[in-house]
C-alpha cells in the first residue's frame, strides 16, 4: 500500500512537471486587439485631438521599452486616396544606430489593420523610432496626412509610460514643433 501511494505520489508529480514544460513550450501570442501603445494612445487622446492631419511624407516617434520585447505586428491606416499604395514601415535602432526593419505594407483606409513582422527583438537601456514613410503621394502632398494625437497647443512634455512602453519622441511636423504623435500601433509577443 504504501509503495503504491509513493507511485502514485511520483506519477502525478512527474505529470504536473509535464504539464509546466508543455504550457512553457508554447509560441508567443501576438495579440492585436490591445496594445500597450494603443492603450496609451487612448489615454492621451482624452486630452489631445484624434484627428487625421499633417501632409508630410514622414511620421514617427520614438521609443524605449522597460523589459525585453519583441514586435510581431505593426498597425496602421492607410489614407484613403492612396489606399492600395505600400507605406514604407521603418525600425530604427538609435542607441546602436541599426536600421532592425524596414517593409513596404498595404493598409485598409477604412479601420486600422495589421501586419505580421515575425518577432523583432527589443532591448533595454536603447532608444528605437519607428517611422511611416510615404513618398508616393502623387498628385497631392495631402496624401501623405494620417492618423495622429494632435496637440494645438505647447510641444508634449515627453516621456509618456504604458506598461512596458515609453514614447520618448515625436516627429511629425518637423524636429522643433513636437504637435502630433502618429498612431502607428507596435504589437508586443505574450
Amino acid at each position: 500500500m504504501k509503495a503504491n501511494f509513493i507511485g502514485l505520489l511520483l506519477l502525478y508529480a512527474l505529470s504536473i512537471g509535464c504539464s509546466e514544460s508543455k504550457s512553457d513550450s508554447l509560441p508567443p501570442v501576438c495579440d492585436t486587439t490591445n496594445s500597450e501603445f494603443h492603450q496609451l494612445y487612448d489615454q492621451l487622446a482624452v486630452t489631445y485631438d484624434d484627428r487625421v492631419t499633417f501632409d508630410t511624407s514622414r511620421h514617427d516617434y520614438s521609443f524605449e521599452v522597460l523589459t525585453p520585447k519583441n514586435i510581431c505586428s505593426i498597425g496602421y491606416q492607410s489614407y484613403p486616396d492612396i489606399a492600395s499604395v505600400p507605406y514604407r514601415i521603418e525600425i530604427f535602432d538609435n542607441t546602436s544606430a541599426t536600421l532592425i526593419y524596414s517593409g513596404d505594407h498595404v493598409f485598409s483606409s477604412t479601420a486600422t489593420s495589421y501586419v505580421s513582422v515575425g518577432s523583432i527583438p527589443l532591448l533595454v537601456g536603447h532608444s528605437y523610432t519607428i517611422k511611416r514613410i510615404q513618398n508616393n503621394w502623387a498628385p497631392y502632398i495631402t496624401n501623405t496626412m494620417g492618423r495622429l494625437l494632435y496637440n494645438s497647443g505647447p510641444n508634449y512634455v515627453f516621456p509618456f509610460v504604458m506598461g512596458d512602453l515609453k514614447i520618448t519622441d515625436a516627429f511629425v511636423l518637423n524636429t522643433t514643433y513636437k504637435r502630433g504623435i502618429p498612431f502607428i500601433d507596435i504589437v508586443f509577443e505574450q
